[in-house]
């Protein structure tokens, strides 16, 4: 079996993701309230095999948001990877709008560890930490996030469309000492079959560097979660996060 490409693991930890708030009369029901703790767990494909599994935990901590999401390989792949990786954000409401407070990355293959840490001073409008294990500070805008919290500004926002969506969602990413924009297109409606069910869902993709491309189906009925996420690497080929369990949220 071929290995997927690294730079594929990297974007499992960016998008394993994925935890949010719900829809108005649900999971979010006010603008100024964190979005409803829940846990999932998601499988991992690459070239028609499971090669990992992703655990995602939101939960509340002193008035915050905490979203953790963990990663790790199966079967062979544990062999020939041996590779964790560990994600999570802190996020705080400001001014009705989810801000992060703190983001780190870990990603182990055997006895290596690379981390990458944030800490936003929104004071000094500055971020500061460790990018892949080197120290680092850079400026941020007000408007920046990081790259998992994002997601859950995301969906916030479409939670709050009424079902009128905009064409498209953008959004300023710290990542480490890097500065990035990300930006989702509406591609519209669709049916989606999960092990949970069948769901309707709204289709939204990010076109990246070097032809790589991340896809989002994300179910009206669970409040614009995610319930599976594609990544098509410059190669053409396709990682598939697909949900399996969910705890803490009512289909809707």
């Amino acid at each position: 079996m071929r290995r997927p490409a690294r730079h594929t693991f990297r974007e499992l930890g960016l998008f394993i993701v994925v935890a949010m708030l719900f829809s108005a009369a649900s999971a979010i029901t006010a603008a100024s309230e964190l979005p409803q703790p829940f846990s999932a767990r998601f499988t991992v494909t690459a070239m028609s095999a499971e090669v990992a599994e992703t655990h995602w935990q939101l939960k509340h901590v002193a008035g915050t948001a905490v979203w953790s999401a963990r990663t790790s390989a199966l079967g062979l792949m544990a062999l020939i990877r041996n590779q964790r990786i560990e994600e999570s954000t802190t996020l705080a409401l400001h001014n009705q709008r989810l801000r992060p407070r703190h983001y780190a990355h870990s990603r182990r293959k055997g006895e290596r560890n690379t981390r990458t840490e944030m800490t936003f001073d929104w004071s000094a409008g500055v971020v500061r930490g460790l990018a892949k294990n080197q120290p680092f500070e850079a400026s941020v805008t007000p408007q920046a996030l990081d790259p998992l919290g994002y997601l859950l500004v995301l969906r916030n926002d479409l939670s709050r469309s009424n079902g009128a969506l905009r064409a498209r969602y953008s959004y300023q990413i710290a990542d480490g000492n890097r500065a990035k924009s990300y930006t989702f297109t509406v591609l519209g409606d669709a049916q989606l079959a999960t092990p949970l069910g069948t769901f309707e869902v709204v289709k939204l993709q990010r076109r990246g560097r070097k032809h790589r491309v991340t896809t989002l189906w994300c179910a009206r009925a669970l409040g614009y979660l995610p319930v599976r996420i594609d990544h098509t690497e410059k190669d053409g080929d396709i990682v598939t996060i697909l949900i399996q369990e969910l705890s803490g949220l009512a289909r809707r």
